[in-house]
């Protein structure tokens, strides 16, 4: 059977893709698990965002950085320093979805290359070039870059405006000039290659098999999906578990990430704690940019795509927020009410506005506005009170998501 592709325009990054046949299992909550789905935009985040000199500053640094990674020259790949084929997946169906994977993950994995499409069945994946990359001599450093062995990687040959395949056609376009298709067992993806995404104070530096162990959800606490609202206020009938998709602590990526972040708080300061949780807090409401898209395509991300694609609406952000507050071994609870997830921590000794106070298990919890730049906890107001809180929930307590006022645990569909 003989595919005719054209291109899809992707309305979150706004880059062309054909992509069918996608290996789904490691992308869970989008599509047809859909958590997170509801109607209406992301007015939290859409009214918040973080300063753009900041966020404008990570942009430029992750450009350059994409590019010097995208243009360097090609060393032979060594046979013996390679992912395995169920990270190669891994990888490949990251990319297949640009909301999670962002613009930065591809230039360093594939150089000038860009993903078009994975056939899972076949398990061959297609890629395009732009016109400046489609000389001979550019071509051959693109297939290094792609393939383990250059003698497996078929370019395609234009007839009438199409790049013809055995089983698929692509259309020629302004910005695809040359198609490549590379059997998933050659696709070279360097167990050593050094993936980086810089933030002010510290790297976030994933490897293959971290990002792949993403995937598969083994580095997040995971758990059902649905529980069944027992608040009519609440506004819908279901509760999401996104406690689910907060990374366990000791995720190796993150706690890394986390060390860096705080290195410079000594252990000796009286409040090492509450400086440590600020400092995630200023990460996130500061460098993080916001993405009201993610509530209405249904878009769940886990701590790592976050921080690789730099943007996150308010339910990433709490999920991130946890994810760091995990690596810290930080006792916090998620707060859920309508249109709403934010996270609390213990009182210690933040300041008390007693305005952002959640009394629960006879403490005190200090609400943080992951939303509001430079959000100092204790002191300035949230965006949204407390007084319409409705569930708490320890993510590291899989699957238990509890009524504030009744102190019952929902039960999950």
């Amino acid at each position: 059977m003989h595919r005719e592709l054209g291109n899809r325009r992707d309305p979150g990054l706004g880059r062309s893709r054909s992509v069918t046949a996608v290996v789904a299992f490691a992308v869970v909550f989008t599509g047809a698990l859909g958590i997170g789905c509801r109607k209406g935009g992301d007015s939290a985040s859409s009214n918040s965002g973080a300063p753009a000199s900041l966020v404008e500053q990570r942009r430029e640094a992750m450009k350059k950085l994409a590019d010097e990674a995208s243009q360097a020259p090609c060393v032979p790949a060594d046979p013996k320093k390679q992912a395995n084929g169920a990270i190669r997946e891994s990888l490949i169906t990251l990319l297949a979805y640009p909301q999670q994977a962002g613009l930065y993950l591809e230039p360093q994995l594939l150089g000038r290359a860009r993903l078009e499409l994975y056939q899972a069945e076949d398990k061959d994946v297609y890629f395009y070039l732009p016109p400046s990359e489609s000389d001979e001599e550019k071509l051959a450093r693109a297939i290094c870059r792609l393939a383990l062995n250059k003698s497996r990687v078929e370019v395609a040959k234009e007839k009438d405006g199409k790049f013809e395949f055995a089983n698929y056609s692509f259309l020629r376009t302004m910005e695809k000039a040359v198609f490549l298709r590379v059997p998933l067992d050659n696709l070279r993806v360097d167990s050593d290659a050094p993936l980086r995404f810089p933030f002010e104070r510290a790297t976030y530096a994933p490897t293959a098999e971290e990002i792949h162990f993403y995937m598969r959800n083994e580095s997040v606490y995971g758990g059902r999906l649905e529980a069944a609202s027992d608040s009519p206020s609440y506004g819908q009938p279901t509760v999401y578990n996104y406690g689910a998709v907060v990374a366990k602590a000791g995720e190796s990526s993150l706690q890394r990430f986390v060390n860096d972040l705080t290195a410079d708080i000594a252990a000796s300061d009286p409040e090492v704690r509450e400086k440590k949780i600020q400092r995630l807090v200023d990460l996130i409401s500061r460098e993080i940019a916001p993405n009201p898209e993610e509530a209405p395509l249904s878009i769940v991300k886990r701590a790592s795509e976050s921080l690789i694609t730099g943007q996150a609406d308010y339910r990433n952000r709490a999920v991130l927020l946890g994810s760091l507050l995990e690596q810290i071994q930080e006792d916090y609870v998620l707060i859920y009410a309508k249109d709403y997830l934010a996270v609390a921590v213990r009182q210690g000794r933040f300041p008390a506005k007693e305005e952002n106070q959640i009394k629960w298990e006879d403490a005190v919890w200090q609400l943080v506005d992951a939303t509001a730049p430079g959000f100092r906890i204790g002191q300035d107001a949230a965006k949204k009170r407390p007084s319409g809180a409705k569930y708490v929930q320890r993510p590291r307590l899989n699957s238990v998501i509890v009524n504030l006022a009744t102190g019952r645990s929902l039960s999950f569909n």
